[in-house]
């Protein structure tokens, strides 16, 4: 079962659709208060308004339908009345539906069911589907598909949604389904990042760091970058950390830095996990500590980083038998 996070988007989609909006010629204030009264029936009444073809009551009794604990939860009701608002056009109830197909919580019919649906709701303007659309085709590694996303990523960048302008700036900066622009990477992710995208502020930090696409800015880094650490991103952490080594953006602080890396390379994060291990060898930031090194070099060889095996293998031959079964210890216990 993928994340969780399809499942998410799908259930704002559903519950931001609660408001029908006013038909021509009516008394708006009026009309509101009505589709509130309406919709916050029971379910008979909501279901004799879903039977009879309203498309939104569709959605929103399959959000009825979905709340509340597991073991109350009907799925097959939901599915079949958000299944009959998206056959009916509904944009909103079309993204709802592609999420939870995505998300594992509805049986998938059909190939690429829950791509099927984000398309139809991109293709009406559905911001959050053009997004969903593109990362679905992401997923197949193809240079078609990688340009089909670009175009999609583009529309929903334009139309300023945040998640879409993070993705594009990355296909932009790394040339994928297109041509590399760096600069108009740059560009759309600070328009992300000023919006708190943290994925975008990670990208904008380490362009910042390069000089690519924007003038290399130690201080712009440090500005991005911890944002993005503190959300939780673990190559943020490394590079938030790697300044304060450095000096650089941040005041001179290697126990600091020691800390933002030890954090990403407890996420698994290879590169951080090699770098905390030379800190604990050779003493900065943190004490000096073979046994540790050792433990973080072994296990950033085991997420590819050869700096990791190289060193796990020098230290090996240095250790002493103590250390060594300190070592073997703590990585019996925790690989």
């Amino acid at each position: 079962m993928r994340s969780s996070l399809p499942l998410m988007l799908g259930l704002c989609a559903l519950a931001s659709a609660c408001t029908v909006p006013a038909e021509p010629g009516s008394n708006p204030a009026r009309d509101v208060g009505k589709s509130e009264i309406v919709y916050s029936e029971g379910f008979v009444e909501l279901t004799t308004l879903a039977d009879d073809g309203d498309l939104r009551a569709c959605q929103v009794l399959a959000e009825r339908k979905l709340s509340g604990e597991p073991a109350t939860r009907d799925l097959a009701g939901a599915e079949r009345y958000l299944r009959r608002a998206a056959e009916g056009g509904l944009a909103t109830a079309q993204f709802a539906l592609a999420a939870l197909l995505a998300s594992g919580e509805f049986k998938v019919h059909e190939p690429r069911e829950a791509e099927h649906w984000y398309r139809s709701a991109a293709e009406q303007g559905h911001p959050g589907a053009a997004v969903a659309l593109a990362l679905e085709l992401a997923r197949r590694n193809e240079a078609e598909s990688d340009r089909e996303a670009r175009v999609w990523l583009q529309r929903g960048a334009e139309a300023g949604e945040p998640r879409a302008q993070s993705a594009l700036a990355a296909f932009l900066v790394r040339g994928r389904g297109g041509e590399r622009d760096p600069v108009a990477g740059a560009e759309f992710a600070r328009r992300a990042a000023v919006q708190g995208d943290a994925q975008a502020q990670a990208l904008l930090g380490q362009l910042h760091l390069r000089g690519e696409g924007v003038v290399a800015d130690a201080d712009e880094a440090a500005r991005w970058l911890r944002p993005a650490a503190e959300a939780g991103l673990a190559v943020a952490q490394l590079n938030y950390g790697q300044l304060y080594l450095q000096g650089a953006g941040v005041v001179e602080d290697p126990a600091a830095g020691a800390q933002w890396i030890a954090r990403a390379a407890a996420q698994g994060l290879g590169p951080a996990q090699a770098k905390l291990a030379q800190l604990h060898e050779h003493g900065r930031g943190v004490v000096r500590d073979r046994a540790q090194a050792y433990v973080w070099y072994r296990r950033a060889a085991a997420h590819g980083e050869a700096s990791g095996r190289e060193g796990a293998e020098r230290l090996e031959r240095e250790l002493t038998d103590e250390e060594r079964a300190s070592a073997q210890r703590e990585l019996s216990a925790r690989p």
